[in-house]
């Protein structure tokens, strides 16, 4: 009678331990799938974001493209006619007629003419310049301006900034904390058609502190306006440009800049025909290129 019931307590606890072992394996698989699914689930999402900013970045370097084909068109347009010939610098009436031929290159934005212009909704509107003008040109420094024209300083601003469009979008600097953001206008940043109504609607004698500017060369002076990028909008994100466009002829080159003299004395014969003319070492010691 013992050895049975011994028995049977030995098959009743292996049957037990046999149960308890297979309950801990199903629950072991339970736990692997569960963590097999949320591993999935979070490479699926990575995957995702990671086409997401493949194809930002395609979009990014796709409107890029766009703009630096604008500024090409644009400074080609300045230097031909609607034929493609290259301008002649001397006319006979000595007036430029048509967007024709001019001598030189000055940032300004003619008030006298304008142009059309369509805003981001579609809307038809005129912008001031295109003729007689270097509107894409911009100031190469920021200056003491007067513009009332007292001989006083007004302000220290821009004499001109890049315009390539003819229409600004309003972004204020002084906005969500200093961080910047659009100003808006039934959901859509506010356009600005350069037309010197205002201070908003202007490429011409800015102040360097403006909180409508933003700095477009990265060295931390704001020196442009923003303006939609030739392709506004691209897979429900919209693009804007800020272009800053400068004579690098009105700088010094220092790798080509000599001294006129061996003592940085006064020249017998001064010139100023070729870059090599210019008198780097005068003009590092102040002196003037003529005595009194």
């Amino acid at each position: 009678m013992a050895s049975q019931l011994t028995r049977w307590l030995e098959k009743t606890t292996t049957v037990q331990l046999g149960r308890k072992v297979s309950g801990s394996i199903m629950i072991l698989v339970v736990v692997v799938l569960v963590l097999m699914v949320l591993m999935g689930t979070v490479y699926l999402q990575v995957a995702r974001n990671q086409r997401q900013a493949v194809g930002r970045r395609g979009d990014i370097n796709a409107v890029a493209t766009a703009v630096v084909e604008q500024i090409r068109t644009v400074l080609k347009q300045d230097i031909t006619d609607d034929e493609g010939k290259f301008f002649n610098p001397v006319n006979d009436d000595n007036v430029n007629q048509g967007g024709a031929d001019e001598a030189y290159d000055y940032p300004s934005t003619n008030p006298a003419v304008d142009f059309n212009v369509t805003l981001i909704d579609g809307t038809q509107s005129k912008a001031a310049g295109g003729e007689n003008d270097d509107m894409w040109l911009a100031s190469t420094i920021a200056e003491n301006l007067d513009v009332d024209g007292d001989g006083g300083v007004d302000f220290f601003g821009w004499r001109h900034l890049t315009n390539l469009t003819g229409v600004f979008v309003e972004w204020d600097q002084s906005a969500d904390d200093g961080l910047g953001d659009f100003s808006y206008h039934n959901g859509m940043p506010r356009e600005h058609v350069v037309d010197f109504s205002s201070e908003k609607n202007t490429d011409t004698d800015i102040a360097a502190d403006s909180n409508l500017l933003v700095d477009a060369d990265g060295d931390g002076i704001p020196d442009s306006r923003l303006a939609w990028a030739p392709i506004p909008l691209v897979n429900g994100v919209a693009y804007f440009m800020g272009v800053r466009i400068i004579d690098l002829s009105s700088l010094i080159n220092v790798n080509a800049a000599t001294a006129l003299t061996n003592d940085g004395g006064i020249p017998d014969d001064p010139r100023g025909y070729f870059p090599t003319d210019i008198d780097l070492s005068r003009l590092l010691m102040r002196h003037a290129l003529y005595e009194d």
